[in-house]
């Protein structure tokens, strides 16, 4: 876990339901040509992003798959990303939800969860029992999404029950501020 991650799991990938993308969008596994729309979609997002760093990076971290790889579309727009991964390090009945993002312009329709979504499907067809992932503090609403799908907070460093109180204020704030609109 990279440092100043927070860690969640969702303890079960039973009953997951369907993903439905909004009309207008689809959703297709990363193929050969997808390195320069990926690394625009992921560039700002998650890091700094090329084609070449895709090719060399990306895709040769180990237990990444192009089957695992899902990408959002809107015609030939890269909307969304989500991969199902799998680690050497965690059980063999574990998986990770891994490099989620949204393009800026189409945040806000669920499209995060959706892709997402359909990572957990792939982790649970490949025989995994739950899932993981690592996130940013500040990446608040990747972590409402996460909490959406039934994800829960981890407390792994002697500081996370205090970094997990700071991220639950924030939603609360911003659920309040939602409400008085």
């Amino acid at each position: 876990m990279g440092a100043g991650q927070l860690r969640m799991r969702k303890s079960s990938l039973n009953g997951l339901p369907p993903v439905r993308l909004p009309e207008g969008y689809s959703l297709r596994n990363f193929q050969p040509g997808d390195e320069f729309g990926w690394a625009g979609l992921m560039d700002g997002a998650i890091g700094t992003w090329d084609a070449q760093l895709v090719r060399d990076r990306f895709l040769r971290e180990e237990g990444i798959v192009a089957s695992g790889i899902f990408i959002v579309m809107r015609h030939a727009e890269y909307v969304a990303t989500a991969t199902a991964k799998r680690r050497r390090e965690d059980s063999p009945f574990t998986g990770y939800l891994h490099m989620v993002a949204v393009a800026s312009a189409r945040r806000g329709i669920g499209l995060g969860l959706f892709v997402s979504l359909a990572a957990l499907h792939r982790l649970r067809e490949d025989g995994c029992l739950e899932s993981i992932l690592d996130t940013d503090d500040d990446r608040l609403p990747a972590i409402r999404t996460y909490l959406k799908l039934g994800f829960t907070p981890e407390y792994v460093a002697s500081d996370d029950h205090e970094r997990w109180r700071r991220v639950q204020e924030k939603i609360a704030e911003h659920q309040q501020g939602k409400a008085g609109r």
